[in-house]
């Protein structure tokens, strides 16, 4: 079983994160890799779910981002 977010990035865009979210709705998540709000880009795997769900998909991608950032961060030091 996968989680329910994954985190990938790519040498091709470098300015960017990509947050995949395994469980339906599955989507690919595009975003700046300094400001997540900025420059997002939902890649709808399954069906866009409505505005709601959507809104509550980001606030969870945006909290796994955040989780997974600042255990890199806690790993550098």
């Amino acid at each position: 079983m996968l989680p329910e977010f994954l985190l990938a990035d790519n040498m091709e865009l470098p300015d960017k994160f990509f947050v995949v979210h395994t469980s339906e709705p599955r989507f690919i998540l595009q975003t700046d890799s300094e400001d997540f709000n900025k420059d997002q880009v939902f890649h709808w795997i399954d069906s866009k779910p409505s505005d709601d769900e959507v809104a509550n998909l980001l606030k969870a991608s945006e909290e796994f981002l955040n989780r997974e950032l600042a255990d890199i961060d806690s790993m550098e030091d």
